[in-house]
């Protein structure tokens, strides 16, 4: 597996009388190579001016591997609004810096969409179950 890689990415867009709202939400797998690390996404809107959102961890995933998320809000205009992004992934420890940025062509997400690899989705389904499986055990109790 590589250090960091991105398992879904959501681009909502919602739309109200006077103002419009863009969420984007980044869900990442990283590898547990040390305690202390920075995992980071790069994103660019339709304009082309990069930005960075740090990621905040969710929690372990397995015995080696760690769950992050990342989100952007964005309020104003259409025009004003991120719309469709590229996007990469960086995390940083005390093992190195890695990227995950599409082999140097970045990730694309087109506004109002959700993207999930297919090699991911095996694993956000096993995610799925597990906390399917500890919610049940956790009622049992």
């Amino acid at each position: 597996m590589a250090q960091i890689q991105w398992l879904a990415v959501e681009n909502t867009l919602s739309r109200k009388k006077n103002a419009s709202q863009q969420v984007i939400k980044f869900l990442l797998l990283v590898e547990r190579l040390s305690y202390d690390k920075q995992v980071e996404v790069f994103w660019a809107g339709q304009d082309g001016v990069w930005h960075t959102l740090l990621a905040n961890y969710l929690g372990p995933q397995g015995d080696q591997q760690e769950l992050w998320q990342a989100r952007l809000t964005s309020n104003g205009k259409p025009g004003q609004l991120p719309g469709s992004i590229s996007f990469a992934l960086r995390m940083r420890s005390a093992a190195g810096e890695f990227w995950d940025n599409n082999a140097g062509s970045n990730y694309q997400s087109r506004s109002a969409s959700v993207v999930i690899p297919k090699l991911v989705l095996n694993i956000v389904w096993k995610m799925l179950n597990n906390l399917h499986r500890l919610k049940l055990q956790w009622m049992l109790r």
